[in-house]
């Protein structure tokens, strides 16, 4: 554990092609549940200053800590099992492999339990632990959510996709469901935040059965209050005395 507040560090580092320096000597920090941004015209070196970060590129010099770890010398694949990720302008897939068999390699490399080259020859079975979790999830779907809801029905992978009744707008009610202590990505499909503000996505990667239960009960509850202020009056949002079910009594080891 970094004892400094920073979870990521760089210190001095420098890289060069040839006698082209494209990164020199850069110090950077981030600090703990903190987002920070690298602005730069292109040929700055922001992306070449990244891929030493992540150990896609050797940097001549310089260091770069991880949660106080150094992870100067370390390979790609054991800083991502360390939780150093990165997301590319295009997508990278691997050819042949299902968007859940995606899902599940990348959780699989994350965990680091189980050799890679088995879920991409498709050689790996799903674990009962994750059709425990895929399971638990649709239950607690048909058990809570309003009827006016529908929902993909998954065998495994990680996430539902869940589409709110007509009205009901997923990215203004994000405020109100955190607020219950619970959280989705808004969206349609692969679009987190863009096209279709009455879809969401709902994930069951890790937490518990029990955990996973709860957060839908949670979720469902502001569903049905949006739902009763769009009947009421003619629109969603906060309503002064209004209270949102089930978020009145809010389990303390549930996030």
């Amino acid at each position: 554990m970094s004892t400094n507040g920073n979870v990521l560090e760089a210190s001095g580092v420098t890289k060069r092609f040839g006698g082209l320096v494209a990164v020199n000597d850069v110090d950077f920090a981030v600090p703990h549940k903190s987002i920070v941004s690298i602005i730069g015209p292109n040929g700055a070196g922001k992306t070449t200053f990244f891929n030493c970060l992540l150990g896609m590129l050797r940097p001549e010099s310089g260091r770069v800590l991880f949660d106080g770890e150094d992870v100067t010398d370390l390979p790609v694949y054991k800083r991502a099992r360390r939780g150093i990720g990165r997301t590319f302008q295009r997508l990278e897939v691997f050819v042949g492999l299902s968007v859940r068999e995606h899902f599940l390699l990348a959780d699989r490399a994350h965990r680091g339990d189980a050799p890679l080259w088995r879920d991409l020859f498709r050689l790996s079975r799903t674990t009962a632990a994750e059709l425990g979790r895929a399971d638990a999830m649709l239950d607690a779907l048909e058990d809570y959510m309003p009827a006016a809801c529908t929902w993909t029905k998954p065998d495994g992978g990680f996430f539902v996709w869940l589409t709110l009744p007509a009205g009901i707008d997923c990215k203004a009610m994000l405020p109100r469901a955190v607020t219950a202590r619970v959280a989705y990505v808004p969206g349609t499909g692969f679009f987190a935040d863009g096209f279709g503000a009455s879809s969401m996505r709902i994930s069951y990667c890790y937490p518990t059965p029990e955990r996973i239960r709860e957060g839908v009960r949670r979720l469902a509850g502001v569903i049905e209050a949006e739902m009763e202020l769009l009947e009421t009056f003619g629109a969603t949002g906060p309503i002064p005395g209004l209270p949102i079910r089930g978020a009145e009594h809010p389990s303390t080891n549930t996030q």
